[in-house]
């Protein structure tokens, strides 16, 4: 079970990303390859962080905020 919620959280991240890069001018694939690299940035950027102050557990509530705030920013786009 964790493992799905990790691929779903992951998925989210990449959807998110790609969906927040996306313009009318940028062409879906440079929009995908870019969304994941944001996405894979954002993740590892957060697990280091979480992993250098001791607190490995902040990860799961830190990545819920940035994903509420990933999808309200594609929601105003």
């Amino acid at each position: 079970m964790t493992a799905i919620i990790s691929l779903l959280e992951i998925l989210l991240f990449c959807l998110g990303s790609t969906l927040l890069i996306y313009r009318p001018d940028v062409r879906i694939s440079e929009a995908i390859s870019l969304g994941l690299i944001l996405a894979f940035l954002a993740l590892s950027f957060i697990f280091q962080f979480v992993f250098l102050i001791g607190q490995p557990n902040l990860s799961f509530f830190l990545e819920g905020l940035i994903l509420i705030w990933l999808f309200s920013k594609v929601k105003k786009k």
